[in-house]
């Protein structure tokens, strides 16, 4: 994407370049994700420097630099784990004031700096990368008094005569409308750049509707701005702008056979029908994706599934791949199904994305899958049936913290016993609910 590609350019400029230490980069809490990440990729190919990225929240500068001193710490730990397992001897340990003593913030951090820094052959060839990017900034006005202490300011401020900006790169936060880089501007600060980075839907929209367009690109990577389009205008509920992606992604994968793909664009086709009420059509969608999906070949020898307790074959294997989008494929026809008052239907794709789910090890998908199959049951009238179920669905999603669907299933269990006007175990699945919640409301938390 252009956009990153831009920003990943002008990081690695910024790193590289001899006279400037300090970045601004400018943005807003949903952007630093993206820098983060760029800055993962160059620390991934770049062997002559080391990076420390900190992205906790900023509250006040001394914890902050704390918090930085024990990462650093902490990635020495890990550091020295892999070099024992290579037989290489440890890393020269962080002085121990740098976690223990107390001083200034700014003091911390260089003690940090300049400890890493004993690590690089040289200040030309290397960097000291050190990413301050907190993905929540609760006071900006200590922020960037905490920021303008890494730049160098003229008299009264202090006046230092350090080595560590010659081969340390530090990147800290800016709001969208620069008020950090302004400030430091009316104060004469030197040594310090500025960026701005915007990964808003927006402008990540804008930047796909040039690749898709842009003959200079590659035709695959066109289809995959398109898609990617096609899925922003289903979400912004632009259905027929979404559906006649859809439609043109389906032929050019019919044409490059890429079954899968062709059965993430029906679902993506059926997603654009159900949304505006045309359920039948939208259900023969998915039931035609699964059929693609189910029909797609393996591009390596697979095995054959064993066959049942009764000595039944089990069928082709199915494509490595296509577990996830089935499984996507039948929980939406599975629904839509409900809609639609075929419960019978739905209770078969439920049971059948259950199965898959368990194949796939999707636990979350299998609690999905079971609460829906319980409702299928409770549909038909079989109120014992859709109980098992919710069970199933309950240990399932207790042992793996999914304590949203832990909520909803046991609201479920907790009305079919009020109807049957089963006191005592009304009463328990009450209590048992009030933990459920108390649960997700812990961890979101």
């Amino acid at each position: 994407m252009r956009r990153l590609a831009e920003l990943s350019a002008h990081c690695d400029e910024f790193i590289w370049q001899p006279d400037d230490h300090v970045l601004l980069v400018s943005g807003t809490d949903g952007d630093v994700p993206y820098v983060l990440k760029v800055l993962e990729q160059h620390q991934g190919t770049d062997e002559s420097s080391l990076y420390v990225t900190i992205a906790d929240e900023f509250a006040e500068a001394d914890d902050f630099a704390r918090t930085v001193a024990g990462r650093c710490v902490a990635y020495y730990e890990l550091a020295n784990a892999e070099r024992a397992e290579r037989g290489e001897p440890p890393l020269e340990p962080f002085p121990e004031a740098l976690t223990q003593a107390r001083m200034p913030a700014r003091a911390r951090i260089v003690m940090a700096i300049e400890h890493l820094g004993k690590r690089l052959p040289n200040a030309k060839d290397h960097r000291v990368v050190f990413a301050m990017m907190p993905m929540r900034v609760h006071d900006w006005g200590r922020y960037a008094r905490f920021v303008a202490e890494f730049t160098r300011l003229p008299a009264p401020a202090p006046q230092r005569d350090e080595a560590w900006p010659a081969y340390a790169r530090l990147f800290f936060r800016d709001t969208r409308d620069h008020e950090l880089g302004a400030a430091l501007v009316q104060r004469d600060a030197q040594g310090v750049l500025n960026v701005d980075v915007d990964m808003s839907t927006d402008a990540l929209a804008a930047d796909l509707a040039e690749d898709a367009v842009d003959p200079g690109v590659a035709v695959a990577q066109r289809m995959q701005a398109t898609m990617q389009l096609a899925q922003i205008d289903l979400s912004y509920k632009r259905y027929d702008e979404a559906a006649k992606k859809f439609a043109i992604l389906y032929d050019y994968y019919g044409k490059a056979d890429a079954p899968l793909m062709q059965a993430m664009c029906l679902q993506g086709a059926g997603d654009c029908l159900r949304s505006v009420a045309k359920l039948p059509q939208a259900l023969e969608r998915y039931q035609q994706g699964l059929a693609i999906a189910l029909a797609a070949k393996s591009p390596v020898p697979v095995q054959a599934p064993a066959a049942d307790a009764e000595g039944n074959p089990a069928g082709e294997p199915l494509h490595p791949n296509a577990p996830p989008i089935m499984l996507n494929l039948l929980l939406m026809a599975a629904m839509t199904c409900m809609e639609l008052r075929q419960y019978e239907d739905a209770q078969s794709y439920y049971e059948s994305a259950t199965k898959l789910a368990a194949k796939a090890m999707n636990p979350y998908a299998a609690c999905d899958a079971l609460q829906g199959e319980g409702d299928a049951w409770r549909a038909q009238g079989k109120p014992a049936e859709a109980l098992a179920r919710w069970k199933d669905c309950d240990t399932i999603a207790e042992k793996y913290e999914y304590y949203d669907r832990l909520v909803t299933v046991r609201e479920r269990v907790l009305a079919l016993y009020q109807q049957a006007q089963r006191r005592e175990d009304a009463e328990e699945a009450e209590h048992q609910l009030q933990v459920a919640k108390h649960l997700q409301k812990r961890k979101a938390a």
